[in-house]
């Protein structure tokens, strides 16, 4: 896998920075927490963490990207590979990783290094692309053609689909469950969320309006499993 993290953006218009972070504060309340960003690309979601604690620090591979977060937050941004983190054993209180995991070389090795900086009662807030989601964002290369946006592309064998999809993993309930486990981590919830089409909102905001309302009674429905990520709290075992 190429090792490229991403950043709060997709063809939604973005990834919704203050609904993700209220999904999280919900089953693990933010306030107060020593916090860290892993894979946080200029900076969006630290902005929004700095609301709930003064704690927050971030790591992005990219330097120019880190640069623009440190100037953004006025944070300590680290430039470093996800499975060699700058920090000590027992750093924080949560792990915040926003749409990254699926970018990394060896997930596992991620998700290993993510368990030694939690304290022993700390979680990790994890999104990742959900398997079930009908469009494949990261899009994919077929017969020499680049399609953007790829309809279906996650429902074919995963070996077939890999091959197509290079840039990014897609993980389903289970396979992130078994990946957690391998690092010693376990799922204490597990949800779907759907779009937020946030960039509708600065074009159409009534048509966004009524998309993020039914949006909101999908992710209730049993429809919830195509959401376009899979929301995962972990904790250490």
């Amino acid at each position: 896998m190429p090792l490229s993290y991403g950043g709060p953006t997709s063809c939604y218009g973005g990834y919704g920075v203050q609904n993700r972070l209220r999904k999280v504060d919900a089953v693990a309340p933010l306030s107060g927490m020593t916090i860290l960003d892993a894979g946080c690309g200029d900076g969006q979601y630290i902005d929004e963490l700095k609301r709930y604690t003064g704690a927050v620090q971030g790591v992005e591979i990219e330097p120019v990207r880190a640069s623009h977060a440190r100037q953004m937050t006025g944070c300590r941004i680290d430039s470093c590979d996800l499975s060699q983190l700058l920090f000590a054993d027992r750093s924080f209180d949560l792990v915040f990783c926003n749409e990254v995991l699926e970018h990394t070389d060896d997930d596992v090795s991620v998700l290993k290094e993510f368990h030694r900086v939690l304290k022993a009662d700390g979680r990790l807030a994890l999104y990742v692309p959900n398997r079930w989601f009908p469009l494949e964002t990261h899009g994919g290369r077929i017969f020499g053609i680049e399609v953007a946006q790829f309809p279906f592309l996650n429902y074919l064998p995963l070996t077939v689909r890999n091959r197509i999809c290079k840039a990014a993993r897609i993980y389903t309930r289970r396979s992130i469950k078994a990946a957690l486990g391998r690092a010693g981590m376990r799922a204490v919830h597990v949800s779907y969320i759907y779009p937020s089409f946030d960039r509708s909102e600065r074009t159409h905001p009534g048509i966004a309006k009524v998309m993020r309302s039914l949006a909101a009674a999908l992710e209730k429905s049993p429809f919830r499993m195509f959401g376009i990520s899979l929301f995962v709290l972990a904790a250490k075992e």
